[in-house]
């Protein structure tokens, strides 16, 4: 008997056990419902979890009886038995990958017996991938048929398809929750347009399991789709070109045009109620589960166990389980989420080693319990020095001590032993020292042509402020050579490294050289005339001959040039002196930037490799035709005589250290020290980066590599950095809100507005009334209520208001500073101005406004002005720098002004009063109110004409101004310009920081400040801290107009609340 019918028999034992198993739980549970309709046969399906598939070969092979197998017998092998973790799931499973693969598979099983009624099928489905083709973009299908047509297997072709079902993407991938499962159920919806067919449901994720449950009725036409238990699609129609009564096959398949990978298990028919069980952890660790599937059966039990990561310890189950046990079991009735919880029990340190060496751990463990010390101590192998700790730690101590308050990681670093020493030039004193040729190995001058060419510089070179080789041979017929023997000859493969930077070539002849770069060795028997001249001196010790050249000395055109030949080469003849005719390496260099230079040498091959900030620019360069050793002893770095440039050289390594650069930036006033201060940094450095802010600015925060505030700052380098400093000045516009006009009245209306304010100073907050009607008859504006910011005086600070024509005013009286706003058009007329007593003086109606000549401040009857000048101190600035009261200001504009002009003089002093002032040449009149006292005189009409009868203007004024002096000596919030402390009325002068490009916020409809002319007025309001910031405005009878303002020059800070 073969092996395949044995197995018949043994599924067919297995199926009689599975039979009864069911039925007793049916029995049990009363599960009566989860099988309506079914058949007398019982169970369609056997192997229904793949439990009796022994591997993907007996899954695809047909057996005599009934078996999962492949049918289509198109290329078999996308069909495997799949044993792998998916999502959980770590049992037999049917995998079908056709992603990609323009062929396909069909898993099929012929059912028990035909059904021609309602039954159902439960399937737990897992899509993987799906490929973009064309515009099929399906994963695979569901079919549920026969095999009528006789070839090709069941399922085959649409006519032996009633259910015939897909999962696709319109946008095709292997993440996101936009698979849909669409049916095709007509002839109509083309097959290779995946689009026009029926929608059953959207939404579901790749990489998720979900259980697909059919209810087929073949009498009936259609089918029920639930995915999850919900139904997603009801009486989808069966496809119409089936033309059977009854269903006998059940088949998926994939590839040809359903080109994506998915997974298939737990088919049953009938269909079974299956349970998720999902699992998730708190803390480091894992979840085993037995048996690993997809979903379970109602009363399965699982095995649980919770693993542990190094330093952590399992605490408890949570969600759906609550206990401590572990492994524990769970029965599944019912979809399970349950949570193992880890527990920190300490902490790892991870050793990470760079070059060759060992690090000894003391005590050394696997786990630390928190705070514990450990000494860790860096041996290096032979031929390597330990050079720094980067990573958890920093510095080169050895040993040294870490302490264990996190899970760390620590690299020791190891370089091989150095060819050059000081190769920072960190031990050369200065200058004379550098020069200086050691009994030991050190950096030298070699050639004793012009040392002076060659000092030490601790300059700040485009952010290198450390010690550093300048080698100045611009316009210099002597030369210098810096030089080093190294610790042992080569000859045969080795690297190193430098940082060069090109500060200036001249334009001598054709050489136009910065300077030269000399590999070679001290070998030549000089002459006498060549006595003394060191290593590198002649082209037959050069090995490698390198130079920095531009041609014509443009200061644009930056390249590195090679010597490989002779000037009397028969093929590439390389004159000494035209350096064009040398072997280009690199272009386009930048002066002014520091380059990192690599040359990899291989002396036994007679070639060198040119690297530029670690790009490889020049490959297999000839060593100079004219060296002839085998080997090379020395580097020498020369400038002057025919290679007359400047250039500054750093960081000389072998072998080569790649380093890291670190570019600093700002924004606003200020510059970044770093400290150290190099051209480029070894891994592990430690770095302090200072933000210093200029005069009227302070740092505020990092950007780019750096982040938050902390200034200064230090980290460990170990990557190339870019980092900014952001720096903010005092004068910050803050930012204001207004909300609309409420309660308006024809003799007031309510303002509410809010200053948000981030530490700026002088700042001014405007309302504006963009309604236009008829309010009144003529123009004017007085506001009541008041606005502060810190309970300072609205003089104080105020600047950087300039626009158009208007700018402040400043003017130191005798007994009082003045502030105001003027136009440079009129510069003896103000229209707006306050003292530190809290007088104010607004011009209602300006034009030929003038007053008299300042330096007169005694006698009273003379100079006046019949026109206008260019005499900005010839203004009523002298008014308020002298007086304040009301009384004797107004007095003063009656006696002393020239034509005609309508003013509002007003004061913050409760009690002391307010007085319309109008003005003539010759015939001066007042309205003037103290307290609850009017003395009305003649007044002035708007447009400046003149009454001498008592008018409605006269009746207007008497009614505002005795409600102005009523608030201002009444207790509630209504008062006018009401300042706390005389003290806080301070003046500034501004006169010298009148263009700063702050808006100016007093508008006036035609641009000018308390213009008559153009139907608009202003108001100085002053501050009480008492009070927050919403204004009772209230304006006299006065007419037409279309903007009202009130002008609030703030102090910074917040407003009161």
């Amino acid at each position: 008997m073969n092996r395949k019918i044995v197995n018949v028999f043994q599924k067919r034992d297995l199926l009689k056990k599975s039979i009864t198993i069911y039925l007793t739980t049916i029995l049990i549970f009363g599960v009566f419902s989860f099988i309506p309709s079914v058949n007398a046969e019982g169970i369609q399906l056997v192997d229904s979890d793949f439990n009796f598939s022994i591997n993907s070969e007996d899954l695809i092979n047909n057996s005599v009886g009934q078996d999962w197998y492949e049918s289509r017998n198109d290329t078999p092998s996308l069909l495997t038995l799949d044993t792998s973790d998916v999502k959980g799931n770590t049992g037999k499973k049917a995998a079908l990958n056709g992603f990609d693969i323009g062929t396909s598979a069909y898993l099929s099983q012929e059912f028990n017996v035909a059904q021609e009624k309602e039954f159902n099928v439960s399937i737990d489905i897992y899509i993987d991938k799906i490929s973009d083709y064309n515009n099929y973009d399906r994963a695979g299908y569901i079919y549920i048929g026969d095999d009528s047509s006789g070839s090709n297997g069941p399922c085959s072709t649409s006519s032996e398809r009633f259910v015939f079902l897909t999962f696709y993407d319109s946008t095709p991938g292997d993440s996101g929750d936009d698979i849909e499962i669409r049916a095709r159920t007509s002839l109509s919806q083309s097959w290779s347009n995946t689009s026009n067919w029926t929608t059953v449901t959207t939404g579901l994720s790749y990489d998720s399991w979900y259980v697909i449950k059919l209810i087929v009725n073949v009498s009936k036409g259609g089918y029920d789709v639930y995915v999850n238990d919900i139904l997603k699609g009801e009486n989808i129609s069966g496809y119409e070109t089936y033309p059977s009564s009854s269903v006998t096959d059940i088949s998926f398949s994939v590839g040809g045009t359903a080109r994506g990978d998915f997974f298939v298990d737990n088919v049953f028919i009938p269909s079974q109620n299956r349970f998720f069980l999902d699992s998730t952890v708190n803390g480091d660790g894992s979840v085993n589960i037995n048996p690993g599937e997809s979903t379970y059966s109602n009363g399965t039990i699982v095995e649980l166990e919770a693993v542990a990561d190094m330093g952590w310890t399992f605490s408890h189950w949570s969600g759906d389980l609550s206990s401590g046990e572990n492994p524990v079991n769970i029965s599944i009735n019912a979809d399970k989420s349950i949570i193992a919880n880890f527990n920190r029990s300490g902490y790892s340190l991870n050793i990470n080693l760079n070059g060759k060496g060992s690090v000894v751990k003391n005590p050394d463990k696997q786990i630390y319990i928190q705070g514990e010390i450990v000494e860790l101590t860096a041996i290096a192998d032979t031929n390597f020095t330990f050079d720094v700790w980067s990573d958890d730690l920093s510095g080169n101590n050895n040993p040294i001590n870490i302490t264990m308050d996190d899970d760390k990681t620590v690299t020791a670093n190891f370089d091989p032993d150095y060819l050059l020493i000081d190769s920072e030039f960190k031990n050369s004193l200065d200058s004379v020292n550098l020069r200086l040729n050691a009994t030991s190995q050190d950096w030298y001058e070699s050639r004793n042509n012009d040392t002076s060419v060659l000092t030490l510089d601790t300059t700040e070179i485009a952010g290198n402020t450390g010690k550093k080789a300048a080698l100045k041979g611009f316009e210099s017929p002597g030369y210098a050579y810096l030089s080093q023997e190294f610790a042992t000859a080569q000859s045969d493969r080795f690297n190193l490294s430098f940082d060069v930077f090109i500060d200036r070539i001249e334009d001598y002849g054709d050489y136009d050289r910065a300077g030269y770069i000399y590999i070679g060795d001290d070998s030549q028997n000089y002459t006498s005339s060549d006595a003394g001249k060191g290593p590198c001196s002649t082209s037959r010790e050069r090995f490698s001959l390198l130079t920095f050249f531009d041609n014509g000395g443009t200061g644009s055109n930056l390249q590195i040039m090679a010597r490989e030949f002779r000037h009397d080469n028969p093929v590439t003849p390389q004159p000494w002196a035209d350096t064009s005719t040398w072997t280009l390496i690199s272009a386009d260099l930048e002066y002014d930037t520091w380059h990192r230079i690599k040359l990899d040498l291989d002396i036994n091959n007679g070639t060198y490799d040119v690297y530029v900030d670690d790009i490889l620019e020049g490959n297999d360069i000839n060593g100079f035709e004219d060296y002839s050793s085998s080997s090379v002893e020395h580097i020498s770095f020369s400038a002057g005589g025919t290679g007359r440039g400047d250039m500054y050289i750093d960081n000389v390594f072998n072998p080569s250290s790649k380093g890291y650069r670190i570019e600093s930036n700002s924004v606003g006033g200020g510059t970044v020290l770093i400290n150290p201060g190099e051209a480029r940094y070894k891994a592990g450095t430690l770095v302090e980066f200072n933000a210093s802010a200029n005069s009227g600015w302070s740092f505020d925060h990092w950007e780019g590599d750096l982040s938050g505030d902390t200034n200064p700052i230090s980290i460990s380098i170990n990557e190339d950095l870019s980092i900014t400093a952001v720096f903010i000045t005092g004068n910050v516009i803050p930012t204001v809100q207004t909300d609309n006009v409420t309660d308006i009245t024809n003799t007031s209306a309510n303002l509410h507005g809010y200053l948000i304010d981030d530490g700026g100073e002088n700042n001014s907050v405007w309302f504006e009334w963009d309604q236009e009607s008829e309010i009144m008859e003529c123009i004017g504006v007085i506001a009541t209520g008041s606005v502060s910011k810190d309970g300072r005086s609205i003089l104080h600070k105020n600047r950087h208001y300039k626009k158009d024509n208007q700018r402040p005013r400043f003017f130191q009286g005798i007994n009082f500073s003045y502030f105001g706003v003027g136009n440079d058009n009129a510069p003896t007329m103000n229209r707006m101005g306050q003292n530190e007593k809290g007088l104010a003086i607004a011009n209602a109606d300006v034009s030929k406004s003038k007053f008299i000549d300042i330096n007169n401040l005694i006698d009273n009857t003379t100079n006046y002005f019949s026109d206008r000048s260019s005499l900005e101190d010839n203004d009523k600035h002298h008014v308020l720098g002298n007086y304040d009261t009301v009384k004797d200001a107004a007095l003063w504009i009656a006696t002393h002004s020239a034509y005609h002009g309508n003013y509002w003089i007003i004061s913050s002093e409760p009690g002391v009063g307010a007085i319309v002032c109008v003005d003539i040449s010759g015939n001066s009149t007042i309205t003037w109110i103290n307290n609850s006292y009017a003395a009305i005189a003649n007044v002035f009409y708007c447009n400046g004409g003149h009454d001498t009868d008592w008018g409605p203007n006269d009746v207007t004024a008497e009614i505002i101004m005795r409600d102005i002096v009523e608030n201002s000596t009444s207790s509630d919030s209504d008062n006018l310009l009401n300042w706390q402390d005389i003290s806080q009325r301070i003046a500034k002068n501004t006169r010298d920081k009148e263009d700063g490009n702050g808006t100016f916020y007093v508008k006036g409809y035609g641009g000018e400040i308390s213009n008559g002319a153009a139907r608009s007025a202003i108001v100085c309001v002053a501050g009480d801290p008492s009070f927050n910031s919403s204004i009772h405005m209230s304006w006299l009878a006065f007419g037409k107009t279309t903007q009202i303002s009130i002008f609030l020059p703030l102090y910074a800070g917040n407003l009161s609340s």
